[in-house]
């Protein structure tokens, strides 16, 4: 139901209240005014076979093994708990979602990664919302990209991506085309 919000709602939502400055809560009631058009999958939530993509997925299995090994390589190894890169980060797994992160406590050096499954209603409201929150539909490295604004993070500034019903999110653009879901 509408408390049980997974995805692009309840991550969006934050987004637009903590990236934005000044940004008031004005989506959200278009949401709701639809949402008696759409009943039909206001109940998706509730079927298991809607998350098989974030239950399918952990940490040692989101990157191919080429980017595995790269992350070896580089010294960089799994946090767990993981902690979460910003407020969409964080909002993705508090939903649900996996959230993953590789470290080296040797130097400052981190690889973020986050997924949470949307509803097909979700998906809509997810582009509006990051269009909204500040973030730029690019296109790049993959269609359904959209790069956080500036100031995200002091250090980084992540990419999210749509594809297929499930978000995405990685610390650098370039990750993108290593998570295994999306080959």
């Amino acid at each position: 139901m509408t408390s049980r919000m997974t995805g692009a709602i309840a991550v969006l939502a934050g987004i637009g209240l903590l990236v934005l400055t000044g940004c008031t809560s004005t989506p959200a009631p278009s949401p709701t005014a639809t949402a008696t058009a759409s009943p039909t999958p206001t109940p998706r939530p509730t079927p298991t076979t809607s998350t098989p993509p974030t239950a399918a997925a952990d940490c040692a299995t989101v990157f191919t093994d080429d980017e595995n090994a790269q992350l070896a390589s580089d010294g960089l190894t799994p946090r767990d708990p993981p902690s979460p890169l910003g407020p969409v980060m964080q909002e993705m797994i508090a939903q649900g979602g996996v959230g993953c992160q590789w470290g080296d406590d040797s130097r400052d050096d981190a690889v973020w990664f986050a997924q949470v499954p949307l509803t097909p209603a979700e998906v809509d409201q997810a582009k509006n919302l990051l269009n909204l929150g500040g973030f730029d539909e690019t296109g790049d490295p993959l269609p359904g990209s959209y790069r956080a604004p500036d100031g995200y993070d002091a250090n980084y500034r992540p990419l999210i991506n749509i594809t297929d019903g499930v978000m995405y999110f990685v610390s650098e653009p370039r990750l993108l085309t290593s998570v295994a879901a999306l080959q």
